[in-house]
């Protein structure tokens, strides 16, 4: 992750928010996620997964690998969420979901992949179509912008 990603999150601890961050994933982790997913992730998103893992901000979860190796098995895991809101609510094919809510999730959009593998964030909501337009150009855009900037500019 970018160093200005890093001191966001330094910012927001001493601002006395609530973070848990799960550990750097594996490298293999990755790419069992890859594999089960059928696809490459987007550089920026593999960044946060090898330097993070996953990450609970005050109670917004930014879905990824838990404990190194685990990429399935309740919130918080790419392929639980993902998975969660595919069977409850017909999650098009190519969006991974990064962030759940309770209306969707934030989500990879991996049909709009640009050449240098990075994918804009899309927030898809059940029975709406709010997901076909961008919220962030990349997953560590949308990391800053729409989980850190807010909670690193008041105190909890």
């Amino acid at each position: 992750m970018s160093s200005d990603v890093t001191n966001l999150i330094s910012k927001v601890k001493k601002r006395g928010h609530d973070v848990w961050e799960a550990g750097p994933a594996t490298a293999d982790a990755v790419h069992n996620v890859e594999q089960e997913l059928g696809t490459t992730l987007p550089p920026s998103y593999v960044s946060f997964l090898l330097s993070h893992g996953s990450m609970v901000l005050v109670n917004e979860v930014v879905s990824g690998i838990v404990s190194g190796n685990r990429i399935r098995g309740g919130r918080g895991t790419v392929l639980s969420d993902t998975e969660t809101l595919r069977s409850a609510g017909c999650l098009p094919a190519g969006l991974i979901v990064i962030g759940p809510h309770e209306d969707g999730g934030y989500c990879l959009d991996l049909r709009q992949r640009r050449t240098d593998g990075e994918c804009p964030i899309v927030n898809y909501e059940i029975g709406s179509v709010q997901h076909e337009e961008t919220v962030a150009a990349t997953f560590e855009e949308w990391l800053a912008e729409w989980r850190l900037k807010p909670l690193s500019e008041y105190d909890a």
